[in-house]
């Protein structure tokens, strides 16, 4: 997973800006290849997380084979833009700039590391795993925080410029205080859901209905897991259950008429579909 370093090239610049210092063999290529090695140190500990996602491990590989490429491309390319100002090696401000961009671009790879192994897509509160995959997300944005952190602590110490600006870290902070709030509300409505779930025979296929009682909304909500056909939305409508976009369910108020309505709707179903 190594790529090349031109080690004539960097000895020639290395002699010619540290003239008093004498370059050892493959110097630059035992840097670039502890950097890489890191790294893959880094998605290794990732790629424990997915042991049953074997796709987003292809993903982190591929994105760590972009990292040791691109960095380098940026050992050659430094060194060839320093090597031809001569002796006096006075790169210009706009080559410099550049440079450094590109160096702190190649180590926010990093997040795309991260962003694999995190779930993808919105988390929905009637998703079965909501509370599972909100942990996830608040333990891999604090790993995100700690990484970058270490990152601008150690660029800081090098004199070398931060790879992570100081918004990054913002909304990092951000993002885990939010969904650190979300978590403790969703708690909240799971204590105070009462589940149920029924099975009825619909054209010959299994329909599961998930009839939830929330105390905390005061409603009776009723949940498929296919979008009904309009024989079924029909039946909901007949007995005044309406959908609720935010809650993703077909509802109406908790009380005894509420309940024996959502046993009817299940019951209809199951007439309606022999």
């Amino acid at each position: 997973m190594y790529y090349e370093i031109d080690e004539i090239l960097a000895k020639q610049v290395y002699e010619m800006t540290h003239p008093r210092k004498e370059y050892k063999e493959g110097q630059i290529t035992d840097e670039y290849m502890e950097k890489v090695d890191e790294f893959i140190l880094f998605a290794n500990d990732a790629k424990e997380k997915m042991v049953n996602c074997p796709e987003r491990r292809v993903n982190v590989d591929k994105v760590c084979d972009d990292f040791s490429k691109r960095l380098a491309d940026w050992y050659n390319r430094s060194n060839e833009i320093k090597s031809k100002t001569g002796t006096e090696f006075q790169t210009s401000s706009t080559e410099q700039y550049k440079l450094d961009r590109e160096f702190e671009d190649i180590f926010k790879l990093k997040k795309r590391v991260l962003k694999t192994v995190s779930y993808d897509g919105a988390i929905y509160a009637k998703d079965e795993n909501a509370i599972e995959k909100i942990e996830f997300k608040i333990s891999r944005n604090k790993e995100e925080l700690d990484v970058l952190r270490k990152e601008n602590s150690e660029a800081r110490r090098r004199k070398q410029p931060l790879p992570y600006s100081s918004r990054e870290a913002s909304l990092l902070r951000s993002s885990v205080i939010r969904l650190e709030k979300r978590l403790v509300k969703l708690k909240g409505l799971e204590e105070s859901k009462t589940h149920e779930k029924k099975k009825a025979v619909y054209n010959g296929k299994k329909i599961e209905i998930a009839i939830i009682e929330n105390t905390q909304l005061m409603t009776i909500q009723l949940l498929f897991k296919e979008e009904p056909d309009e024989n079924i939305k029909n039946i909901l409508k007949e007995n005044y259950f309406t959908f609720s976009k935010k809650n993703r369910a077909y509802q109406r108020w908790l009380n005894v008429k509420g309940k024996s309505a959502a046993e009817k709707v299940v019951e209809e179903i199951q007439k309606h579909g022999r």
